[in-house]
């Protein structure tokens, strides 16, 4: 896999607080959201959608390791989490 390839998994449904530019999210194809850490911590509910051989792919990578510098998904890989998958 190719650094940086196929590692964005923050988004946000809805114009929830905090996340700018939320509300144009499904207005805009393809738009990016980034999120802190401190924001998507604060969750009540943490779940995961992974759809595609090469998220499931990073996901598994994510995984088997710990160096959450190097996957910052990893912070969060931890229970309570709720994954779900699709090809």
């Amino acid at each position: 896999m190719k650094k940086g390839a196929n590692r964005h998994f923050g988004s946000v449904i809805g114009g929830q607080r905090g996340a700018q530019g939320s509300e144009f999210a499904f207005a805009l194809h393809r738009q990016r959201l980034s999120m802190t850490r401190a924001l998507l911590a604060s969750a009540a509910f943490t779940a995961l959608s992974v759809q595609g051989q090469g998220k499931l792919a990073t996901l598994r990578a994510a995984l088997a390791g710990q160096d959450i510098t190097e996957m910052p998904i990893r912070a969060f890989l931890h229970d309570p989490l709720d994954i779900y998958w699709c090809p």
